[in-house]
């Protein structure tokens, strides 16, 4: 895929041109590989993970058919603390659901088996009954809001979206 920066986002165009805009990893911290030095980072940790004391217990189910937003929401909730699991398909989803037992669910609106993010959080509630859904969307429209507000999800967020919304609305679901 493409990828191009614009604006402290990054651009990803698939094969059959769909366009789906991620925010800008900052740096990644860690040794240069001579080990003489740390490296340092402008903004390794959200000001939202620097305020709490402990997310190692806080699990975080990730939802998105996108490979690659996937893996970056991933890498960067596990960053922050999070013990994250991550699927990429309605019937995945509610296979690690069952057992992962999630407090908080990013789930994207729109996946490609016809199910969408929202009707697997409900699923979830099932087994899960005080499950935070935060629901993302590229595509929002008032009927999906009403949805979204039917349903009791706790936030939703419309691509493109900073890593700081992201660590906002977890932070404040698992609160």
């Amino acid at each position: 895929m493409p990828c191009t920066s614009r604006i402290g986002r990054l651009r990803f165009v698939s094969p059959n041109g769909l366009i789906r805009y991620l925010p800008e990893v900052k740096a990644y911290a860690g040794k240069d590989p001579s080990g003489q030095k740390e490296d340092v980072v402008e903004n390794s940790t959200s000001p939202a993970a620097e305020s709490r004391t402990d997310t190692s217990q806080i699990r975080v189910l990730i939802v998105d058919d996108e490979p690659s937003y996937r893996d970056y929401l991933e890498r960067f909730l596990a960053r922050e603390g999070y013990d994250v699991r991550t699927a990429s398909t309605s019937e995945e989803a509610l296979s690690i659901g069952r057992e992962f037992s999630p407090a908080v669910v990013l789930a994207d609106w729109m996946l490609k088996d016809h199910v969408h993010g929202l009707q697997v959080a409900e699923s979830l509630r099932e087994f899960c009954p005080d499950l935070r859904i935060v629901l993302m969307t590229g595509f929002p429209s008032s009927e999906i809001r009403k949805e979204a507000d039917r349903a009791r999800v706790f936030q939703f967020l419309e691509k493109p979206f900073g890593l700081d919304e992201v660590a906002e609305a977890i932070a404040a679901a698992s609160n």
